[in-house]
């Protein structure tokens, strides 16, 4: 009976996947995520090993010392938006960071490849960088071929921005030097 019952399931599983319009929908379930799609929980886990409290939004506010805000995405944009009057954030970012009197607003990246997706997120995350307004700043904290020369458009553009963007094995540093 749990052999028929399996092999049933199996078959209504797979006629359903079979409805979907793609190319090889089985194949395509199967396939591993995206390395950007992946990373943002592991950075978001990084940042808690560099031991500064992550804290929330009251104790954020009147911290003075370093501290990171606790929050998903969605809330850090609207802490930006509706504290620090950062209007021109189009998506959630990756952390807000309090050093002394500075308000550090930060989107990462790891971008694998270039053309259509990692160009829209590395566009996202310079859109974070080239934010300054008195003791606001952004910063793009970018890894993977954006550092080649060879990909000509993005090497070209982190060097020739007018904001921050640095690798995540320069973050403590700058975190320190703030």
């Amino acid at each position: 009976m749990d052999e028929y019952r399996t092999r049933v399931g199996f078959t209504l599983i797979y006629k359903r996947i079979s409805g979907i319009k793609a190319r090889n929908p089985i194949t395509e379930l199967l396939l591993p995520k995206s390395p950007s799609r992946q990373l943002g929980h592991s950075f978001k886990r990084w940042l808690r090993t560099l031991n500064y409290p992550f804290l929330s939004k009251d104790e954020f506010v009147n911290h003075k010392g370093i501290a990171f805000l606790e929050g998903s995405d969605r809330r850090l944009k609207q802490f930006a938006v509706e504290e620090l009057g950062i209007k021109e954030l189009k998506k959630g970012i990756d952390f807000v960071l309090r050093a002394k009197n500075k308000f550090i607003l930060g989107e990462a990246k790891f971008l694998t490849d270039y053309g259509g997706t990692q160009n829209n997120q590395f566009r996202d995350a310079i859109s974070v960088a080239k934010i300054k307004r008195g003791e606001i700043i952004g910063i793009a904290v970018l890894d993977g071929i954006v550092w080649f020369e060879s990909n000509a458009y993005m090497h070209r553009t982190v060097k020739s921005i007018d904001g921050i963007a640095l690798s995540a094995l320069l973050l403590e540093e700058f975190i320190r030097s703030c």
